[in-house]
């Protein structure tokens, strides 16, 4: 059964996970908060940052506090905040299989994924990991750590485009390390022949990601993604040339409130 707690509630819940995990740093009972990096210490002061894990786990303070920490571990262990343009294969940035792209009808960023630009072994797995953190970790700065709206692009897409060792990857990093992030998860234009690959990777995925998934097309497409931002291919007004454009940020600061998206998507000259 969910609890219902009121904000007072929430704020205090939000105060005593920070405590916890601040009075473990300073216990020093982890060698590995040795090597924490600075921007993740950072993220502890966030309450948007708590409040993902917190409501994920709709708010058991020791069940967050666990996952928290474990997130932390293993932002450390892989070298998260090292990953950057140049860590990604240029190839694979060019091709166009992710992107960002303006806002859902929440205002939340879009993060689309062209499932047919990807053909399945065709790259390594560790490749694609390097290249799936990237643009996990851009899409949490272009948002400033708000939810993003994850969309799968499925015009056109078989059964060589589906990769389950990548689905797994992908839903095992959002799952266990990224709780509480999407706004929805939108699968546009699914083919019937893969409705049977679809539902076993919707067991894969969290309950409270099954209930912000949701299956699109033309006419409901609206409902979900504003019309501006709608590719010119799905009866849209975007008629956006996709092509990879670098990161551009204003600071380092996750507080700036000023959504930087459409700097990231101002055209860069070649």
């Amino acid at each position: 059964m969910v609890q219902i707690i009121n904000d007072q509630e929430k704020t205090e819940s939000i105060n005593n996970l920070r405590k916890l995990i601040l009075n473990k740093i300073d216990r020093g009972e982890d060698q590995s908060v040795e090597g924490f990096h600075p921007s993740d210490i950072e993220r502890i002061n966030k309450d948007y940052w708590l409040t993902n894990f917190l409501e994920y786990h709709d708010y058991n303070v020791k069940d967050a506090l666990k996952q928290c920490w474990d997130t932390l571990e293993w932002r450390k262990k892989i070298g998260i905040n090292d990953i950057s343009e140049s860590s990604v294969r240029r190839d694979y940035l060019l091709d166009g299989n992710i992107y960002t792209r303006g806002f859902d009808t929440d205002g939340k960023l879009i993060m689309f994924f062209r499932i047919r630009i990807y053909v399945c072994g065709s790259k390594t797995i560790e490749n694609l990991r390097t290249y799936l953190l990237y643009w996990i970790e851009r899409g949490q700065r272009e948002s400033n750590g708000d939810k993003v709206t994850i969309v799968f692009d499925m015009i056109e897409t078989g059964m060589k485009n589906i990769d389950m060792e990548y689905m797994r990857l992908m839903i095992g990093i959002l799952k266990n390390y990224y709780p509480n992030s999407l706004n929805y998860l939108l699968v546009y234009d699914m083919p019937w022949i893969l409705n049977g690959v679809f539902q076993l990777i919707k067991g894969l995925l969290p309950k409270k990601v099954v209930e912000r998934l949701r299956f699109i097309n033309a006419k409901n497409v609206r409902q979900y993604i504003n019309d501006q931002y709608i590719p010119y291919e799905w009866g849209g007004s975007d008629k956006y040339e996709l092509k990879f454009e670098s990161e551009v940020t204003k600071s380092q600061d996750y507080n700036n409130n000023e959504n930087v998206s459409t700097i990231i998507h101002r055209k860069i000259s070649s």
